[in-house]
């Protein structure tokens, strides 16, 4: 019989396939004669998302509901879409998690995927006609991502910004972003940590800041911080905290209270705002989805505010699906 399952009762059954992975509770592998085989926990259906914020100026907890999950035959140039996704979000509301558009009320969502699973595009719909954001994927001949196109101002001409993705031996090397503003463009470079089991992601730069993790050497059970390193000025300037387990949660977390690894005047330690992307729902689906995230929803080119949170702000997306 099918039923809504909670995947928070999952997560030991999904493997760790983020260097960010941190395990935030105990778990022991579900027995249910619904889920008897890997086949199975991959055919999930999403059916709702439950969006929690808890910041300084309160807390709120939404859910996005899928209205429509549907097989069809597009084609498109090179391949063929076979999956379509519609969801119903209501308002954000004022606090951590925003739109880009700046859209305030409650929004459509629709997400096209290709054969092979991976995501095509996303668009963001105020209603069922306009459309406020895009965000566009394309792959290379091997079906590795290589190009992001976001629309985020008008729909659909001139992208914000069209960015290549780069590889270099297996590793996330760079991204090259062009943008319909020349001074807001320029290139992401990314420097991992080569040592065996690690691999961690310990810095990238852009337009001359420079992001680390403060604690590069204390294990995968720290997770992955980023701060701006102190000298260094521009935006964003913060610290996030990204902890996943693949289907099942991303929680966010703008870490400002009793923070390791950073400390004196010359460390800015907060984060104004987490804009809403596609790679929240979507970063399973790319190799590095955790570094593409925090590249894409924070915003580059905002002035951040001088009002400094005195303690943790988090927003956390809970997955619910059906068999």
């Amino acid at each position: 019989m099918s039923r809504i399952i909670d995947i928070r009762r999952m997560a030991s059954t999904f493997p760790a396939t983020s260097w960010l992975l941190v395990l935030l509770v105990s778990c022991t592998i579900i027995k249910d004669n619904d889920v008897t085989s890997q086949k199975k926990l991959d055919s999930l259906r999403l059916k709702s998302v439950e969006i929690a914020q808890v910041t300084d100026s309160g807390s709120s907890t939404i859910v996005a509901v899928v209205t429509s999950d549907s097989v069809v035959n597009i084609s498109i140039p090179n391949g063929k879409i076979n999956r379509k996704v519609w969801m119903d979000w209501p308002a954000f509301g004022n606090y951590k998690l925003k739109l880009k558009s700046g859209v305030t009320t409650a929004f459509k969502t629709y997400t096209s995927y290709l054969e092979s699973g991976k995501p095509y595009t996303f668009h963001i719909f105020r209603n069922d006609t306009l459309i406020v954001e895009s965000y566009r994927f394309r792959y290379d001949a091997n079906g590795r991502l290589n190009k992001i196109l976001s629309f985020t101002k008008s729909c659909c001409d001139t992208p914000t910004s069209n960015d290549t993705v780069i590889y270099d031996r297996g590793k996330l090397a760079s991204i090259i972003r062009r943008s319909d503003d020349p001074s807001k463009a320029g290139t992401f470079l990314f420097t991992f940590q080569n040592s065996n089991p690690l691999d961690q992601l310990i810095k990238f730069t852009f337009q001359g800041m420079e992001y680390g993790n403060p604690c590069q050497n204390c294990g995968p059970s720290w997770g992955g911080n980023y701060y701006v390193v102190p000298g260094t000025t521009g935006f964003p300037a913060g610290v996030m905290n990204l902890t996943s387990f693949q289907r099942e949660y991303l929680s966010i977390q703008d870490r400002n209270n009793n923070l390791q690894g950073c400390s004196g005047s010359g460390c800015i330690r907060w984060i104004d705002t987490f804009y809403f992307h596609p790679l929240m729902m979507l970063k399973d689906q790319f190799e590095f989805g955790d570094e593409l995230l925090f590249i894409y929803m924070v915003d580059w080119w905002q002035p951040i505010s001088t009002k400094e949170s005195p303690n943790d702000e988090k927003v956390t997306f809970s997955f619910k699906y059906d068999l």
